[in-house]
């Protein structure tokens, strides 16, 4: 075989089994997979992020949802995610040292979002939800009555 045929022959052996592999999912393409991405470059911090274009939020005040709160691991967050979807497109990521455990555990909730001058509906909202946590969203920090 001359070179101009096994270059040719190389190139569609090659093109067959790469392009299966390019239509394969992306890692990152599910709104999970995004808080997930996003969560494991946040490990021990609190964030609040918006499911509509996967960016913090840090203006006004959140409080989490009582169905969806507090969630771990993959199933957790699908069911954090699944609500938020459904909701208010935001969810929280708690992350923290677990010491009986000895690695970090993150912890999501699915929030909703008030803006800064509806602290009274973000009070009320807490109460019907059983939570006692508004989050002040401008510095992260818990707000009390």
């Amino acid at each position: 075989m001359n070179r101009t045929v096994k270059f040719v022959v190389l190139s569609v052996i090659l093109s067959v089994m790469i392009l299966p592999l390019a239509s394969c999912r992306k890692e990152g393409n599910t709104p999970a997979e995004k808080v997930f991405l996003y969560a494991s470059q946040h490990v021990r911090e609190t964030f609040f992020l918006s499911l509509e274009d996967y960016s913090p939020i840090t203006l006004g005040y959140a409080v989490k949802y009582s169905a969806a709160s507090f969630k771990t691991g993959s199933e957790g967050l699908n069911e954090v995610v699944e609500h938020a979807l459904e909701h208010n497109m935001a969810v929280m990521g708690q992350g923290t040292r677990v010491a009986s455990v000895g690695s970090n555990v993150m912890y999501y909730s699915s929030i909703k979002v008030f803006d800064t001058l509806n602290y009274g509906a973000a009070l009320d909202f807490a109460y019907t939800q059983g939570q006692s946590d508004i989050y002040d969203l401008s510095t992260g920090a818990l707000v009390s009555e």
